[in-house]
């Protein structure tokens, strides 16, 4: 993980400490800082920034870490479906594939009105640059 090099060395290690630890308390112990200082920070733009930034990079790097099990996961579920003996099985198994797929289509839906909604920003904003 990257240090950002506008935060200082107390700031980069609250920030590690919260990815790592459940409370503001246990992190501002960690950094070795009072934990108001702690609070202050996170309403900094650039340090609440930085918490997201690599929050999201573990979420990523935890995503990553799954993809290998999905094509297996989604085959368990096709055996399942298609050879229990067990009717109860076999329904869950439905259930489960169904859901995932509307899942994914009410994502690919939400992206899409999203990109749309952007380019309609992106074009006010050529329209009328002062907003």
């Amino acid at each position: 993980m990257q240090q950002n090099e506008t935060l200082s060395p107390k700031q980069d290690k609250a920030i590690v400490a919260l990815l790592s630890t459940p409370t503001v308390d246990g992190a501002a112990e960690i950094a070795g800082v009072n934990r108001s200082t702690v609070h202050r920070w996170l309403n900094e733009d650039e340090f609440r920034a930085e918490l997201t930034r690599r929050r999201n990079e573990i979420a990523d790097a935890a995503l990553d870490a799954f993809k290998c099990y999905v094509f297996a996961a989604v085959e368990a579920l096709a055996k399942l479906l298609e050879s229990s003996d067990n009717e109860k099985v076999r329904r869950l198994a439905a259930k489960d594939v169904l859901d995932y797929v509307l899942k994914i289509r009410h994502a690919q839906e939400i992206e899409a009105r999203l990109r749309k909604l952007e380019g309609e920003r992106q074009e006010g904003l050529r329209v009328f640059p002062n907003r």
